[in-house]
């Protein structure tokens, strides 16, 4: 009390910051309204954004506060003014909001919802029932919730589940299911509950940590968590809320880096591992291209025994002990064009072969790219600074799997990915259906207008998905733009910094 309202704005998306002034100090309360993720604390100073800041409640400037209140059993705190006005902090739900309410009662503006509110009458508290009595707890019992801790959250209605498992704790309950409970286990459970209400009114703030990623936020101490969690007291709630809020928002934007870069990393490899396993059971049967060898060199060897017409012959296998072979046949074809079809066929199986082959090799490649990517992530990585300089260092590498919506991770990211392919008509680069003519693909077979994206030179007007922005690029242009990078937010690590 004794603070002038100095400035509200908000700088971060749903969340509002109130300054404060007074002549010994200055002090900011910030406040989130993004559900679930709700939080409230002070913070000393003032600090604000030159840009991309929206200025709100300017009506509240240079109004003294009177009171500060806090809603019995309720999640509204009150910032009483001079003149009969107020400051209003909503923290429940999807209708958590920041109002500014007139000596009427009437709001005058809001944070959310502005022009919906503005006019009407702000909300008033509704003290959340408690039981006070075992009676009362036993009237608020309820059997249907699906877990202990559920029914512990719905009887003290201001816990939540992890204080519901903290009262199982203290009461020595293992009855997972509420219809479970003895008469006997409600005692124990009333009596936890009472007890850690109490111990909530003189509260020994900490946060609960697994390495550098928080676990819970708590105002009494946790028996029921896991030992090996880290443990780090404050001596004010503000203190513990304001490093909890920073430590999630930096941990949120870690994953938010990184979650993306492991899983296009372990479905690359996946996908590459599998294919090549595929590939070396295809490659390790018995080649056809000899079958159809020795089968020409037969029908060459006796055309006169081949009736003309037949489908099928069956003749002696000279090149081993003379057993009898049978050859299938085109009836419409004479032995000899039989024969020269068969050492056609073995000729493009053997280069289809060799061509199998290769891709084999390049598959194993490229699978082991990805794991070695993926190994490096796991063992160099585990916070936000790490995410970063790990994708800026293997920018190029991982281009392929996060530069771009196709498929394939054989690109680069300096070149156009499709190059020595042809559209055959004009069309967006990316698309889904391919309008007009088919096109080539890599193994040089047709494919129709549906078939996916495999261009390499782009006819006139025809947009690159591999150039930022989606640049015209002129007739038969290869496109040299470097692949634009994944998109992603500052936002969370700007109000994480901030804080």
């Amino acid at each position: 009390m004794g603070c002038t309202v100095g400035d509200a704005f908000s700088q971060v998306r749903d969340e509002v910051t109130l300054a404060f002034a007074h002549p010994a100090h200055e002090w900011m309360l910030r406040a989130s309204c993004t559900r679930p993720f709700l939080y409230l604390f002070r913070s000393a100073g003032y600090s604000k954004q030159r840009g991309n800041v929206a200025t709100l409640f300017t009506d509240a400037f240079g109004r003294a506060v009177t009171d500060v209140r806090i809603a019995t059993r309720d999640r509204m705190l009150f910032l009483d003014l001079a003149g009969g006005w107020s400051l209003h902090v909503l923290l429940f739900g999807s209708k958590a909001n920041v109002l500014l309410v007139d000596s009427d009662g009437l709001i005058v503006e809001a944070f959310r919802s502005g022009e919906a509110l503005r006019g009407t009458e702000a909300p008033t508290p509704r003290p959340a029932p408690m039981p006070d009595t075992r009676e009362a707890f036993e009237d608020r019992w309820r059997t249907n919730r699906k877990t202990t801790d559920r029914a512990l959250a719905s009887a003290f209605t201001l816990f939540d589940r992890t204080l519901g498992r903290e009262v199982m704790h203290r009461a020595g309950v293992t009855a997972e299911e509420p219809h479970n409970c003895t008469t006997g286990d409600r005692d124990a459970l009333f009596a936890a509950g009472q007890a850690l209400r109490t111990a909530l009114r003189s509260p020994t703030p900490r946060i609960y940590s697994e390495g550098r990623f928080v676990d819970t936020l708590a105002l009494v101490p946790l028996h029921h968590l896991p030992q090996d969690l880290t443990v780090e007291t404050f001596t004010t709630v503000d203190a513990a809320v304001h490093t909890f809020v920073r430590r999630t928002l930096a941990q949120r934007h870690f994953r938010r880096l990184y979650e993306p870069v492991e899983k296009a990393l372990r479905e690359a490899y996946d996908h590459h591992r599998t294919s090549a396993e595929r590939m070396l059971e295809e490659l390790s049967n018995e080649s056809r291209a000899g079958r159809y060898e020795t089968w020409a060199h037969l029908l060459m060897a006796s055309p006169q025994d081949v009736p003309r017409g037949a489908d099928e012959v069956t003749l002696p296998n000279l090149f081993e002990d003379g057993t009898p072979v049978t050859i299938p046949l085109d009836p419409a074809k004479s032995a000899i064009d039989n024969a020269e079809g068969y050492y056609d066929r073995a000729r493009r199986t053997r280069r289809s072969r060799e061509e199998a082959e290769k891709r084999l090799l390049s598959t194993e490649e490229r699978a082991q790219k990805a794991k070695a990517l993926l190994d490096t992530l796991h063992d160099e990585v585990d916070w936000l600074d790490d995410i970063k300089a790990f994708r800026k260092t293997h920018e190029q590498a991982l281009a392929p799997y996060l530069g771009a919506t196709w498929a394939t991770a054989g690109m680069t990211s300096t070149a156009c990915p499709f190059d020595g392919l042809t559209w055959a008509v004009a069309t967006r680069c990316g698309s889904a259906a391919m309008p007009g003519k088919t096109m080539n693909s890599p193994s040089a077979t047709h494919r129709n207008t549906t078939a996916g994206c495999t261009p390499g030179a782009y006819p006139a007007h025809t947009r690159c998905c591999a150039c930022p922005a989606g640049r015209l690029r002129p007739t038969n242009a290869r496109c040299t733009a470097p692949l634009p990078s994944r998109p992603t937010t500052a936002r969370p690590e700007a109000a994480a910094s901030s804080l």
